[in-house]
């Protein structure tokens, strides 16, 4: 192994990347075998593979665990760095703990007596509740709306909204209005904690029911300047799917998948051919052969 390799790591982008909306792998019968296999091809040759994701590092590091990407890692878009699983995370973030107040606040006023008719509240691994809220009993009198919070969140704040569809007996996260009604409550708690919501980097995602809040001085561009130099990185390969994986730095080659944005295929070294997890054994195949 070459100097030249020890100081290189492969970071993976997870959502969309290696995974779907629906969190699922596209390998056949959603194994995570051919994955792995790609990634240790790479770790032998002495290159450091992790991943790099707007996911909680406690998550991200549990995702690095399954799939044989042992780190480093960049988190919560650049709100957080670490060498690998098993240490420290460093907080890049300015001022993290108002996310986590932010947070706090929020569940505390959902959880009041006049509104606990309306929303179901849950709070933890946001992947575990998306899975399992539909297992739950429809023939409950269930709330109008559930609100699944991330529990995980260091850098940051984000919730999901799901309305109850009395018609079609399921929950459904396209209900716009559900999602208005939360961001509403979330820009009162921001008054109460002087905050301009407005300051703050908002994803409002309506076609998800999704919202996801940072300080907008997080990005993972950000970032690697702490990454590079807490972990001795000179050159890193960056596989992604759209513009918020890129990062205009000369120590950084992008590699996109198959059905990445326009503009970051273009901005790419090389696109996959095959789309999510397949595209991404493929970039690794190119890398291990090149490299």
């Amino acid at each position: 192994m070459t100097d030249s390799l020890r100081k290189t790591a492969v970071l993976i982008d997870v959502d969309e990347t290696i995974i779907d909306t629906e969190y699922n792998l596209n390998t056949p019968d959603q194994s995570e075998d051919p994955l792995k296999e790609a990634i240790d091809r790479v770790a032998r040759r002495g290159i450091r593979v992790g991943l790099n994701s707007d996911t909680a590092m406690k998550n991200l590091k549990r995702r690095g665990q399954i799939w044989g990407a042992h780190g480093p890692f960049i988190a919560e878009r650049g709100g957080s760095v670490s060498a690998g699983i098993g240490y420290k995370t460093h907080i890049v973030t300015p001022d993290n703990n108002r996310f986590i107040e932010m947070r706090r606040r929020f569940v505390t006023a959902l959880l009041q007596e006049n509104r606990l008719a309306d929303y179901l509240t849950l709070v933890g691994d946001i992947r575990v509740l998306y899975k399992n809220l539909p297992n739950l009993d429809t023939e409950l009198d269930l709330p109008r709306i559930a609100v699944l919070i991330n529990g995980v969140r260091e850098c940051s704040f984000s919730f999901y909204t799901h309305g109850w569809d009395k018609e079609k007996t399921h929950w459904d996260p396209y209900d716009t209005n559900a999602l208005q009604e939360l961001v509403a409550i979330w820009q009162q708690i921001c008054e109460e904690l002087g905050i301009d919501p407005e300051s703050l980097d908002n994803d409002i995602n309506e076609a998800y029911g999704i919202c996801i809040i940072h300080d907008p001085r997080t990005q993972k561009v950000e970032a690697l300047d702490t990454f590079c130099e807490l972990f001795s990185v000179e050159r890193v390969f960056m596989i992604g799917n759209s513009m918020a994986d890129y990062m205009e730095d000369q120590r950084v080659t992008h590699y996109a998948v198959g059905k990445a944005h326009p503009d970051f295929k273009s901005a790419a070294t090389q696109v996959a051919e095959a789309d999510l997890t397949l595209g991404v054994i493929e970039i690794l195949e190119l890398l291990d052969k090149q490299l």
